[in-house]
Order: C-alpha cells, then sequence, then structure tokens
C-alpha cells in the first residue's frame, strides 16, 4: 500500500470510528473554519486529502504552518528589516556611503542578536545583560511582546537600565503585560519623581498605573 493509501485508510478508519460511536442521523463533528485551511508562511490553501487530514484536529484557527517554515520567515524578516534600515538611512543620510555603513554596522548588532535567540526567552533575558544597549533595547521589545506576567520583573529592572532608548522601551513593554503588578509600578514612579532624565518614561509609567486602575474598577 502506498504512502497515499495509508493516509486515505487512515481517515476513512477515523470517520467510520466517529459514525460507530456517534448517534443517528450522524452529522460531521470535525472542524469547519468557514473556508480552507491555509499556509501562514505562504498563504496559500491546503488542498486534496491534506484538508481532511487538518479538520481532524481540534484546533479552531485555520492558519497551519511547521516549526521550520515559520522559522525560517522570521529570519527572512529580520533580513527585510535589514534592507529597510539601508533604505531609511539612505533617504535621511543621502548619498553619504561611509556614514551609511557605519549606522548600518551598528544597528546591525540588533539582527544578530535576534538570529542568535530567535524565540529563545532565557536567551533574550541574557541579552538584557548585554554591554551595548542596542542589544538590550531588542531583548526589552522581545520579551515584551510576549505578554507573558513571567516576564514583567525583566521589564521592571530594564525599566531602570542606563540607557534611555532602553528604559523607554522597557516602559512601553510594560503596557503588554498581563495584570501588572500595581504596587511595583507605583514604586517605580515614585522613585523617578525627583528625576528630570526620567521625567517622559515617568509620564508612561504613570499612564500605565492610570490605565491599569481603571481597568480594575
Amino acid at each position: 500500500m502506498s504512502r497515499n493509501q495509508q493516509i486515505a485508510q487512515e481517515i476513512t478508519d477515523r470517520i467510520i470510528t466517529q459514525i460507530e460511536q456517534g448517534v443517528a442521523p450522524w452529522r460531521k463533528n470535525w472542524v469547519d473554519w468557514g473556508g480552507l485551511p491555509v499556509n501562514i508562511t505562504t498563504g496559500r490553501y491546503y488542498r486534496g486529502i491534506n484538508v481532511m487530514q487538518l479538520a481532524f484536529s481540534p484546533f479552531t484557527d485555520p492558519r497551519w504552518g511547521t516549526f521550520k517554515a515559520m522559522q525560517d520567515a522570521a529570519e527572512a524578516q529580520a533580513r527585510r528589516e535589514g534592507r529597510d534600515l539601508v533604505v531609511e538611512i539612505v533617504k535621511r543620510r543621502g548619498r553619504d556611503t561611509k556614514q551609511i555603513w557605519e549606522i548600518i554596522k551598528g544597528e546591525r548588532v540588533r539582527l544578530v542578536a535576534a538570529g542568535d535567540c530567535k524565540s529563545d526567552l532565557a536567551c533574550w533575558r541574557g541579552k538584557l545583560a548585554d554591554q551595548d544597549p542596542r542589544v538590550r533595547d531588542r531583548a526589552v521589545w522581545q520579551l515584551g511582546w510576549t505578554g507573558d506576567k513571567a516576564v514583567f520583573d525583566d521589564m521592571l529592572k530594564a525599566a531602570q537600565d542606563n540607557d534611555p532608548m532602553v528604559r523607554m522601551a522597557a516602559v512601553l513593554s510594560l503596557r503588554r503585560i498581563a495584570d501588572p503588578d500595581l504596587v511595583k509600578l507605583k514604586e517605580l514612579s515614585e522613585g523617578w519623581s525627583k528625576r528630570l532624565d526620567y521625567q517622559m518614561v515617568n509620564m508612561e509609567i504613570q499612564r500605565l498605573i492610570a490605565l491599569v486602575e481603571s481597568r480594575r474598577k
């Protein structure tokens, strides 16, 4: 029996099993997405026997893809970010090639960090201690994007970074954290209240505090 025949037989057996376990009149009990399942990286719809295979899953989201395909897509996005950076610098700097490549060389560390860590949160946590503030900035955004309460203390610590870019990234990322610790946020804001160099980030913290309080009412 060929591989295709095996797959067809497996699906047939599943349907028969479900009919036998069900009650009359039998109705299909596989997932109906209101359309065909689609590949999340290519945007192409699945066809043939793949549609039936995926329909037997318990998931309600029609988007599918392998881990390797999504990883490759993320790396391709990082490369596109690098090209977009070149275009933006050319627009702003004109044709001063030396200046352009000096800036690109500096910004490249963000892409290198992304290549090192990918979706590894432990790796990104380690990058928060990197000597280069641009790497710490990227690490803050990556951790903040998760929205996981487990990274709240990491964001709080990063909000006290010596570099203003990293501080602002941390404070803005705190908005993504579900149900942040209001007491700790207020303590942070009070500690910054008399520091002029922390005025901008403190305004953002106060906005976040007001937002959290309004949600809890």
